[in-house]
């Protein structure tokens, strides 16, 4: 394929992925109890409880490891598979890596990572695809647009932390700058105390 040819399809593919992504990834995925379609769009769409919210997430969340030339972990993201073999994730996880492979949450099969199939520079986004089809992709509704005040969930492996999960709610719709603010925990740092 071309080089022209690839860039445009690069660019349709993120084009058509970006926004489920704004609500979705930074270092997590979020889904509105009524953003997971549960029943054929012309009925209303059923508002699910967290639990019910984790168990049909959770499958498709993934933890992203990448390496250098020799095999060394640089970093780690979270990701989530969104259609079969391709995982959406974040850009800055691949800055210097040579290689990369991905790993269910709570699993033990590792899944290498076989081609960078489009990237977000500005919303640091990157879809890669895997040699496993078998992993069952989330399933994205076609609902309209966040709004403020809505409830997202924020699922992923922040610093390595597999299937994490947080609540809270859109604070913010930055149309200007491309941006959903979100107001659910990331991570929050464990510090340790030590007895004198």
């Amino acid at each position: 394929m071309k080089r022209k040819e690839f860039q445009n399809r690069s660019q349709e593919l993120m084009r058509k992925i970006s926004l489920h992504f704004f609500v979705s990834l930074l270092c997590l995925i979020g889904a509105s109890p009524t953003y997971l379609q549960t029943r054929p769009s012309s009925t209303p769409p059923k508002v699910l409880s967290a639990r019910q919210i984790v168990e049909r997430v959770m499958p498709s969340v993934v933890l992203v490891v990448t390496q250098d030339k020799q095999g060394e972990t640089i970093a780690q993201g979270s990701g989530f598979v969104y259609k079969q073999g391709l995982v959406a994730t974040n850009l800055h996880v691949f800055s210097r890596a040579s290689g990369a492979f991905v790993r269910l949450v709570g699993g033990s099969v590792n899944y290498k990572v076989t081609e960078v199939v489009g990237i977000d520079i500005r919303h640091d986004l990157c879809v890669v695809r895997i040699e496993d089809k078998t992993i069952a992709p989330l399933v994205l509704s076609n609902s309209s647009k966040p709004s403020v005040g809505d409830e997202v969930f924020a699922f992923g492996s922040p610093k390595g932390l597999e299937g994490t999960v947080s609540k809270g709610i859109v604070s913010g719709i930055r149309s200007d700058l491309g941006l959903i603010q979100i107001d659910a925990a990331i991570l929050s740092r464990i510090q340790r105390r030590s007895s004198c």
